[in-house]
């Protein structure tokens, strides 16, 4: 067998000087600076019945022959791979041209196959520019084609030039998106902003890489159908607490042939409670019955029934509600009953033994404290009056002591013709229908919260008058206030209280983004996550969120208001929901951003678990803010 590389070469130095529309330059000309390009090629893409054995490939600019070996260049048919060597073109001067480059193979190509020939952005120009693009193109050799020596080139063979790729395909969007953490999934879409060659993804082409670092073991999925998206799912689930990089190559490319250009990149991370605590899923929230009256600022109250009764609050910036309606959970509607005497907002609220619910202070229609207290009836939806508290007051607190009897706490009073803070407390006694002073606070302080403890202790934090830290608490045996023993790491004004595992309280939102928990046995606050808010500049903790206690050690905080959240001294109301989790943060607790956001945003709503395991959020401050929200929603948790 003789093999007639001389021959092959010297047809191809005949073949340029006939190619029309592919003129050579001068000798002297310099290709410095230009990018290596794909120009043109024999075989062609898709050419049938091929007698030849080169391939011949022209370049825009001179190629670096030493970047051409088997691993830059492959020429295969089914599973094999044909050796082959690369030398430049002669030119019809009878020298070379180093852009135009020929393979001829050890071998002759195999006859009637389909031959593909695919050239890597290894390649580089003589200058040290890699190839633009890469090259991949098949072509059918002729069923009688011979097989015992090399044939070399027809003279007078034209360069097909190659196709026009179009734009370069671009990733469109990621799930998870670039940048985020706390994901739940186990997998991962990558989304292009064209059709792609689902070919050139594989094998490296996409990659999840753990760290930045080590390949992620999974399989790739698309549909002939949507070439625009790949499924990476991998082959073991996602550890917690783990960073990943999602990495394209540069070498993907799209259905016309066009490379990426540049290796994208996009790092995600896992959430630390992903194998033991159930995330908050956009199903888990649905839209509940629309309110009467749109209203914030209001209170909510469980009643025996399971119903819930949303009383007073402001219909708009000011004015004061009277109105009020009863969530009837049994058919999931709202139900208007009796107006209050008196129309009041920032006022509290307190389900009493007998099943009535006490309404106190707020302030009322013309702005004024108020120190009228009210009486719902659940079983006629009528109001009467009670005997008024010592003290006007509103943003105060309300609680329901283990004897029966309602604690009320601090707020701000208008009583001295200016808002001040109100120092005092004083308890109300349902029997008797009587108040009784319950003497000074151990610091004056309004928007605070007030939670009642396992053991009948009332915990009182936030909303001090010198922006202090100070904590008290109401011991009913002594039935006094009195500091606690250790102080709050920051102050807060109208944050978020919750009860939490073993007798805690969960302190989150109304100051810095750091949340705090506190232990009844110690008297101390230790620190429990941050929560800032979500995807914007402002770094505090939103005022007026909720924190609604979850089954599995979790806690919602819930939207809020974000205090120059839009910059510019606007604030911002909040969609955001974060998952608080006793477990985490050593054993302090932390806050997880979910991946979605719940629709209406709302600061100054209420939260109210009801028996059967749902949260009725209802009302709040919406995005109008010259109405209160009407919209609810209707919250149940996966266990």
């Amino acid at each position: 067998m003789t093999i007639l590389r001389t021959g092959a070469l010297a047809a191809v130095g005949a073949l340029l000087a006939l190619a029309p529309g592919l003129p050579l330059p001068a000798a002297a000309r310099s290709p410095e600076g230009r990018p290596l390009r794909f120009r043109a090629s024999y075989p062609a893409r898709g050419l049938q019945f091929v007698e030849s054995d080169p391939v011949v490939l022209r370049f825009s600019t001179d190629v670096d022959f030493s970047t051409l070996d088997a691993s830059s260049v492959v020429v295969a048919y089914g599973s094999w791979t044909l050796p082959g060597s690369f030398a430049p073109a002669e030119d019809r001067r009878g020298g070379t041209d180093p852009r135009v480059v020929v393979f001829t193979p050890d071998l002759p190509l195999p006859a009637g196959q389909q031959v593909r020939f695919r050239v890597s952005t290894a390649v580089a120009s003589a200058l040290g520019r890699p190839l633009e693009d890469p090259v991949d193109f098949s072509f059918w050799t002729a069923p009688g084609k011979g097989t015992e020596e090399i044939v070399p080139v027809p003279e007078g063979t034209r360069l097909r030039r190659a196709p026009r790729l179009g734009p370069r395909p671009e990733v469109a969007w990621t799930n998870p998106m670039a940048g985020m953490g706390n994901t739940y999934a186990d997998e991962v879409r990558i989304h292009f902003d064209r059709a792609m060659d689902l070919e050139s993804l594989d094998g490296g082409g996409v990659r999840i890489l753990a760290g930045g670092v080590a390949p992620v073991p999974g399989t790739l999925e698309y549909s002939s159908s949507r070439p625009v998206e790949v499924l990476f799912t991998p082959k073991d689930p996602f550890p917690p607490a783990t960073g990943y990089q999602m990495v394209v190559s540069r070498d993907a490319r799209s259905v016309r042939g066009r490379s990426l250009g540049t290796e994208f990149r996009a790092s995600f991370g896992t959430s630390p409670l992903k194998d033991g605590v159930k995330p908050l899923k956009p199903g888990d929230f649905q839209p509940g019955p629309d309110l009467a009256v749109g209203r914030a600022f209001h209170t909510a109250s469980l009643l025996d029934t399971g119903d819930v009764l949303l009383a007073g609050g402001e219909a708009s910036p000011g004015v004061s509600l009277s109105a009020a309606e009863v969530f009837r959970r049994s058919s999931t509607s709202f139900v208007r009953v009796g107006d209050m005497g008196e129309a009041r907002r920032k006022h509290a609220a307190v389900t009493l033994e007998s099943g009535r619910v006490l309404v106190c202070g707020g302030f009322g229609a013309v702005g004024t404290t108020l120190g009228s207290v009210e009486i719902f009836n659940p079983a006629d939806g009528s109001w009467t009056s009670a005997a008024p508290m010592g003290s006007s007051r509103a943003s105060h607190t309300a609680t329901l002591l283990q004897n029966g009897t309602v604690l009320v706490s601090g707020g701000f009073t208008s009583a001295g013709g200016v808002l001040a803070y109100e120092p005092t407390g004083e308890v109300y006694n349902p029997s008797a229908n009587a108040w009784t002073p319950a003497g000074p606070l151990a610091w004056p302080r309004g928007g605070h919260t007030a939670t009642r403890l396992p053991d009948g202790r009332v915990l009182l934090a936030g909303g001090e008058s010198s922006l202090g830290t100070a904590a008290e608490v109401w011991d009913p045996p002594a039935g006094r206030f009195r500091r606690t023993l250790g102080d709050p790491l920051h102050h807060r004004r109208f944050h978020a209280a919750a009860s939490v595992r073993l007798g805690a309280v969960l302190l989150a939102g109304g100051g810095p983004p750091e949340a705090e928990r506190f232990d009844p046995f110690a008297e101390t606050f230790s620190g429990a996550g941050t929560c800032p808010p979500i995807g914007i500049t402002a770094t505090d903790s939103p005022t007026y969120a909720t924190l609604t206690p979850l089954p599995g050690s979790r806690v919602l905080l819930l939207g809020g208001l974000s205090i120059g959240g839009l910059g510019a001294g606007v604030d911002l109301v909040l969609s955001q929901v974060q998952l608080w989790d006793a477990r985490s943060g050593g054993g302090y607790g932390a806050f997880f951003p979910m991946t979605f956001f719940v629709e209406p945003p709302r600061a100054a709503h209420t939260a109210t678990e009801l028996p059967d395991g749902r949260t009725l959020v209802a009302g709040g401050l919406g995005t109008n803010f010259a109405q209160s929200e009407r919209r609810t929603t209707l919250l149940a948790p996966s266990e």
